[in-house]
């Protein structure tokens, strides 16, 4: 199944009611921009995912639970199975760099043994492997469709011609729309996300903005006198374990 007809697949499901195939046909959809094709392909494919998702963020009364209840897509959204990492992340991942290639001068004159020949290995090979030179790149084209579904799900976006706009609106309530808050977040502050995606995932910096000023309200209601949130807020409090306590333990 080539791209354009993976993508045709997709949007008939997610138009339509999706089926034990949306999920699989999602990873195919990640597996087809890894392949070698033309970039103005993918790259237009890569925005009509992006203008797809984005319907679902301004619709007021799309069916997340039945999206989310495909067998396989709770899995995919909402578990690390799908990271949207490139392959030069994944590189450094493994070989124990999580904060990113250490320089030249440091791996030579600081690190010692393995650590000194897997950070030589993968400095030599960088140079070699330059994945992120803007658009085009499979994790950047994927995020389009990715993350934009989570965001659907934890938002009601009002609609702008920009898309870094799209994570403000209304927070849709409900367990699933909680986890997706969660899940966006999760990735919008994962630095190897964002050094995987770009600005493909643009929209995630307002929809946090959305999220802590709702926070922000509640904990305000909750200091004005004779405010029922008070009393909650109140009723909370009382319920957390003491200070110094952690995970039942006390420190």
């Amino acid at each position: 199944m080539d791209i354009q007809q993976t993508f045709m697949a997709i949007k008939d499901r997610l138009h339509g009611a999706p089926d034990a195939l949306i999920a699989p046909l999602i990873r195919r959809l990640r597996a087809n921009f890894g392949e070698e094709d033309s970039d103005d392909q993918h790259d237009n494919i890569a925005m009509n995912l992006h203008t797809l998702a984005r319907g679902m963020i301004f619709s007021p009364g799309y069916c997340f639970e039945k999206l989310w209840g495909a067998p396989g897509m709770t899995e995919l959204l909402l578990t690390g199975t799908e990271n949207m990492l490139t392959e030069r992340v994944k590189k450094r991942l493994a070989a124990g760099f999580p904060d990113g290639l250490p320089s030249v001068e440091f791996a030579q004159y600081e690190l010692t043994g393995e650590a000194r020949a897997a950070a030589c290995k993968l400095l030599d090979s960088d140079d070699e492997d330059d994945e992120w030179e803007g658009g085009g790149q499979p994790s950047y084209n994927f995020c389009f469709l990715y993350f934009n579904l989570i965001l659907a799900a934890a938002v009601h976006g009002e609609s702008s011609p920009c898309s870094a706009h799209d994570g403000r609106g209304a927070l849709r309530p409900g367990p699933l729309a909680d986890a997706a808050k969660q899940r966006c977040l999760e990735l919008y502050f994962d630095p190897n996300v964002r050094e995987s995606v770009g600005d493909a995932m643009c929209p995630a910096p307002s929809f946090a903005l959305t999220l802590f000023a709702s926070n922000f309200e509640v904990m305000s209601k909750s200091r004005q006198p004779n405010s029922p949130m008070r009393d909650k807020m109140a009723a909370l409090q009382l319920s957390l374990p003491p200070p110094g306590t952690e995970y039942g333990c006390v420190q």
